[in-house]
């Protein structure tokens, strides 16, 4: 997958590929090199479509995190692991919050 290998290549190079608004944001220490931005531009489309996948399954993956804590909550209230998760859960939970601040104020 073309899109993948962009991403990577990006990343390899120090730099962060996201979604902003319908665009791409590339986010590094400099200016990328311009073969990144070359590829990024060339695969943008397909880039979009993955990112914006990937961010879905991430979202199913918080749902199924609460699944679990719940269920372990019922089975072994005592189980450490769950007062681990349950820090994770709420940290990520505070991530999100941030996060939708800041692309409100933006």
């Amino acid at each position: 997958m073309r899109a993948a290998k962009a991403i990577l290549a990006a990343n390899v190079a120090g730099f962060q590929v996201t979604i902003e608004d319908a665009d791409l944001a590339v986010e590094g220490p400099a200016e990328p090199p311009a073969g990144v931005m070359e590829s990024l531009s060339r695969h943008k489309v397909e880039i979009i479509a993955l990112l914006r996948e990937r961010n879905k399954g991430l979202l199913e993956d918080r749902h199924s995190m609460a699944d679990v804590i719940e269920r372990l909550r019922i089975a072994d209230p005592e189980n450490p692991l769950l007062l681990a998760l349950t820090r994770l859960d709420n940290a990520l939970s505070g991530l999100e919050a941030l996060a939708d601040r800041f692309l409100k104020s933006s």
